[in-house]
């Protein structure tokens, strides 16, 4: 954990908070907060609307999310595909996509050195500037290692889809020990005392939140935090990776449309390895694990057409079956994707 930088969600301007509640709860009536639970517990209780912005979540309609993703600086085209690549792992139980654009992107990325690894929550991205990120990746090239796509890029991808950090529900926060927790962050990280009760300490109104039933240690959305701050010695484990929860719960949040048109491919053969379930439509780089599919099935009365090229160009084969091994001309060679309904 000392050697990890740790996430720091970007917070809107306080004069911003009303309106980006506002665009939330248009984009999805879910995200306004029950005050009519806190008015019939507390009698003469009045909402400002100021509380009422701290209080609405932050998730995209439950028709799915479709946003487009630009970088803000001259970051190399495979390193833009790996990034777009785990941005879209999510997409594996959820109806989620996201594009490479070089015009208006929703997402912006920078990797601006020594300004961390943040990402503003979900439908807040559309109050930022155009002309400023929504997500830094601080430093990262195509040498950071292959731990720090998964932990980090699948980290802050969840927050612009909505995801708060999960330790701050009061079920872990309820097992750290303040004073050792502020003395560990301010030697590891360099943070105020008020930096983390903000970003530790501080946990998240239950009443307010869409989530698993209990908080889960091993989520993407979780900090690793050491037994060293936990009042019972025991750490909190945190996420390097998305886990079956995580899969499980934005399933719920952005249900794809339906499986019995849905092709899936996957790394190896014989229908084993990571796999990624894809609709109808035209998946470019940086949409599918590039040079990494082995088979995928069919349903039937579908067409798959692989390409070895970004673009939907160079070689290509064609699919509408089941398929255990694609061949040694397509296996690990396949960068963009069209997938048609033929019936």
């Amino acid at each position: 954990m000392c050697n990890q930088i740790v996430c720091v969600p970007k917070r809107l301007p306080r004069d911003q908070w009303i309106s980006a509640a506002q665009i939330a709860v248009k984009i999805n009536p879910v995200n306004h907060p029950p005050i009519e639970r806190l008015m019939q517990v507390m009698p003469g209780f009045i909402p400002q609307p100021e509380h009422i912005a701290v209080l609405t979540t932050k998730y995209w309609g439950a028709g799915g999310v479709y946003l487009t993703v630009g970088f803000l600086d001259d970051a190399p085209a495979d390193l833009r595909g790996r990034i777009l690549w785990h941005m879209n792992a999510w997409s594996a139980t959820a109806n989620v996509q996201f594009v490479e654009t070089n015009t208006d992107p929703q997402v912006r990325i920078a990797r601006t050195q020594r300004n961390g690894y943040w990402s503003y929550l979900g439908t807040d991205i559309l109050s930022i500037s155009a002309d400023q990120p929504t997500m830094n990746l601080d430093s990262f090239t195509m040498d950071t290692p292959d731990s720090e796509f998964y932990r980090v890029v699948r980290h802050e991808t969840g927050h612009t889809l909505g995801f708060p950090h999960e330790h701050m529900r009061r079920e872990l926060v309820d097992r750290i020990d303040p004073d050792k927790a502020i003395a560990f962050f301010a030697q590891n990280q360099g943070w105020s005392a008020d930096q983390v009760r903000q970003q530790v300490l501080t946990p998240i109104e239950e009443s307010s939140l869409l989530g698993t039933p209990h908080a889960d240690s091993n989520s993407i959305m979780c900090y690793q935090l050491p037994g060293s701050i936990t009042k019972d010695g025991n750490p909190i484990t945190g996420g390097t990776e998305i886990d079956p929860l995580d899969y499980s719960f934005i399933a719920q949040i952005y249900p794809k449309p339906g499986l019995s048109n849905q092709v899936i491919v996957y790394e190896d053969s014989e229908f084993h390895g990571f796999a990624q379930a894809l609709d109808p439509g035209r998946y470019d780089w940086g949409q599918v694990h590039n040079d990494k599919i082995s088979s995928l099935k069919v349903p039937a009365g579908m067409k798959v057409t692989f390409y070895s090229d970004v673009h939907f160009s160079g070689q290509s084969k064609t699919f509408t079956a089941d398929t255990p091994y694609v061949g040694d001309d397509f296996n690990d060679q396949t960068s963009s994707i069209i997938i048609e309904l033929v019936s």
